[in-house]
């Protein structure tokens, strides 16, 4: 009998240099969201939105400004208005948790590090604290005592994970979070009723300009790449829903033979083939 002995290696698929340029670039782009700067947002702006101004009008509105600034220096250190950003870290913090990202996720801690930001695991709570039931409170503080500095206590990262105030299941006083979750999943029969149909109907009825935009964006990008694709080349989209976006730029780039699909409901996956 010849024993079989699996030998198992790591392998980095990037390396700390370019996983410490994304971090900056996703901070970047949470602090020009953040401030009403975002790159995405004028682009959207500018492609489908009609001027409010003429140019006639623009012109006289940009002189007005250039003239109000003229010899005049209104922040120290020569900083121009475009580049002042009246935020404090934590707001950018607080924003960024807000969009979804979990307490204890590698980006999130290298943001307080970057930010020169000290985690205070005191601040998450108070954030909600009018919003977790009193039995989680108690076990909240209980997880604490057996956390070293600087952890995320299991049922708090818990709130924030499913979201906080109405995004939450309704929460008694006496039931926490875990007994609401676990009721929540037994009305919904785990999800049997979803119905892929009903579903694209509802949320794709109507052409959103933003998807459309990112959309011909993203089309856009590929054509520019397609020396790069291999003749009857094959894209395999992973988690596709019932009707991703992307399924219908791949199938305009005559170097793709074939689309496949990959979603863990099969009914997902049937929508998709009849497209």
């Amino acid at each position: 009998m010849v024993e079989n002995k699996a030998t198992f290696c790591r392998v980095d698929l990037i390396s700390s240099t370019e996983v410490e340029a994304y971090y900056e670039y996703l901070l970047n782009a949470f602090q020009e969201e953040f401030s009403g700067n975002s790159l995405r947002e004028v682009y959207i702006d500018t492609k489908f939105v009609s001027p409010i101004f003429n140019k006639t009008q623009a012109n006289f509105i940009r002189s007005i400004v250039v003239n109000a600034f003229q010899n005049k220096d209104p922040y120290r250190r020569g900083r121009s208005l475009f580049h002042f950003i009246p935020t404090h870290p934590l707001e950018i913090i607080d924003y960024i948790v807000n969009q979804g990202y979990p307490l204890s996720s590698a980006f999130l801690r290298w943001a307080y590090a970057y930010l020169e930001v000290r985690f205070d695991v005191g601040h998450w709570i108070r954030s909600i604290y009018r919003s977790v039931s009193p039995v989680d409170l108690m076990q909240i503080y209980e997880e604490l005592k057996n956390l070293p500095p600087g952890k995320v206590p299991p049922t708090l990262e818990l709130y924030y994970l499913i979201g906080t105030g109405t995004e939450k299941p309704y929460l008694p006083h006496d039931i926490g979070i875990r007994e609401a979750l676990r009721n929540t999943v037994s009305e919904l029969g785990r999800f049997k009723d979803f119905n892929p149909v009903e579903y694209t109907n509802y949320y794709y009825s109507a052409i959103s300009t933003e998807d459309l935009t990112v959309t011909i964006n993203y089309y856009e990008t590929l054509c520019a790449k397609r020396a790069y694709l291999p003749k009857n080349s094959t894209v395999l989209i992973v988690g596709n829903g019932p009707i991703p976006y992307e399924a219908f730029v791949w199938s305009m780039i005559p170097e793709i033979k074939t689309i496949v699909p990959a979603d863990y409901d099969e009914r997902n996956n049937e929508i998709m083939k009849q497209l």
